[in-house]
């Protein structure tokens, strides 16, 4: 069996570490020091992925190349990984006493910061924390009970996961893409059965009416799990097409490439040329997902009541939060770069009903801020990013073609007047999608609140019934 590599993986300083304390409470930790994504040898389709001089003539295609960027880069080596574990040794020799394994959650929360995770794995790093509040005065025989039914237990429960990536760059490709494409189609191909077969939505029954203490526990104490992603300075840079599109299933069903043919044609063409590329930058990338832990019984509750408290109705929906912090969006080839969008940070909100919709709850909900978004884009600087845009749609994509001309030397000058040119303060939008009606809010007053009409009343929300048409003139 031969076996030709085109993607290599590699990783250094990886732990993982499970304390469980009971039922009270659970703490997972993971991370990876160092990470990096690169390419090997041709890309999948046969051609030679590489600038020109990059591999000398005759190199294998199974050996990695020197000098090529990396697809993804993350982190460096170290051994802070071994910190605060068994496996260091000077740790060991300094500890005087028993390690304490009692958890608060407010402490817990303080250390397991950004800044402390990033600090022992550059790369990754991951800490889940379970924590159930027990009463001092719960026997065993109670807990015993008790832990065969969580979901009615009325106990004080919070989870929370933190994942954080450190400074990452990825460098999206012809030849990376073509390499996902052929690992997602490996991937399609293995037959095995289903983790989990999916569950019948079947109608709700006539919901009983909770008890008044039953109501009072779900509002003072929601059993919450939340999820938090950061991205710490994160680059994302897309190369103009140069591979055309291939088809995964006549490629990897034909004998792999013994001695490609079709890559020594192409093999000069595709290595000669530098091409342009979008670069986009931000200082920090932060997904929030928030959800209840027993939605159904959450869910149930809420219905009966007529109003439900906000606060409860609040928890009865997934909340999600992307935000992005100081976006800049710029233009490079080879070593030089101009800036097209300035710093801006955009925060997008979506919230979902966290049961089944038959319930009766609200539809979804979404919105979105932007703030201190600045343009400025010339006549050259627009066409070559069409261009860099457009080429991964080309069935056939020439990058030569943009050294004809003077216009990437026209993109990248400073002296360029733009054509385009836009500044926003702030805006804001939100909507709301429901079985008989859809709103829309957008305020339009400087100070960011809705316009007011020549009366002085405020301009209402636009709200039209479902299956009505839009008014005209």
């Amino acid at each position: 069996m031969r076996f030709t590599p085109f993607l290599r993986v590699e990783h250094q300083g990886s732990f993982v570490t499970v304390v469980v304390r009971g039922v009270e409470a659970c703490n997972v930790r993971l991370g990876i020091s160092a990470l990096a994504v690169d390419p090997v040898g041709f890309c999948i389709c046969g051609i030679a992925d590489l600038q020109e001089g990059s591999v000398p003539v005759g190199q294998e295609a199974s050996v990695g190349v020197a000098g090529v960027s990396s697809f993804l880069a993350i982190g460096q080596e170290g051994q802070e990984y071994l910190g605060h574990s068994l496996f260091d040794p000077q740790v060991l020799l300094e500890s005087q006493e028993l390690w304490d394994y009692s958890y608060s959650w407010d402490r817990h929360t303080k250390e397991a910061t950004e800044a402390n995770l990033l600090a022992r794995t550059g790369a990754v790093a991951m800490d889940y924390f379970y924590l159930m509040d027990l009463p001092p005065d719960l026997n065993s025989e109670k807990l015993s009970e008790i832990s065969t039914d969580l979901e009615y237990s009325n106990l004080n429960e919070r989870a929370l996961c933190r994942m954080v990536v450190g400074a990452c760059e990825v460098n999206i490709t012809s030849g990376f893409y073509h390499r996902l494409e052929a690992v997602g189609h490996s991937l399609a191909q293995h037959d095995y059965p289903p983790y989990a077969s999916p569950h019948d939505r079947e109608p709700p029954g006539p919901l009983a009416a909770p008890a008044e203490e039953e109501v009072a526990s779900l509002e003072a104490n929601t059993p919450t799990r939340c999820y938090l992603l950061t991205l710490m300075e994160p680059v994302g840079v897309l190369h103009s097409a140069q591979h055309a599109p291939v088809d995964m299933r006549n490629v990897l069903s034909a004998k792999r490439r013994k001695k490609n043919r079709k890559a020594c044609g192409d093999l000069c063409m595709a290595r000669v040329l530098p091409v342009p590329r979008v670069k986009v930058k931000l200082s920090r990338l932060d997904l929030e997902w928030t959800r209840p832990m027993y939605p159904k019984r959450l869910v149930s509750a809420a219905c009966t009541l007529r109003p439900p408290s906000p606060a409860m109705l609040h928890n009865c929906h997934a909340h999600v939060t992307v935000t992005a912090h100081n976006v800049c969006v710029s233009l490079h080839y080879q070593g030089t770069g101009i800036t097209l969008v300035h710093g801006f940070s955009p925060s997008l909100y979506y919230k979902s009903p966290a049961a089944s919709p038959l319930l009766g709850l609200p539809s979804p909900a979404q919105g979105g801020v932007l703030h201190g978004l600045g343009v400025e884009v010339s006549a050259p600087q627009l066409q070559l990013l069409v261009g860099v845009w457009m080429s991964w749609s080309e069935e056939h994509p020439q990058p030569q073609l943009l050294h004809q001309d003077s216009l990437v030397e026209d993109a990248l000058s400073t002296r360029r007047v733009p054509v385009v040119a836009l500044r926003v303060q702030k805006a804001e939008a939100k909507t709301c999608d429901t079985p008989s009606c859809a709103a829309a809010w957008l305020p339009s007053g400087p100070d960011g609140r809705a316009a007011t009409a020549s009366g002085g009343a405020p301009v209402p929300p636009s709200v039209r019934p479902r299956g009505q048409a839009r008014p005209r003139g």
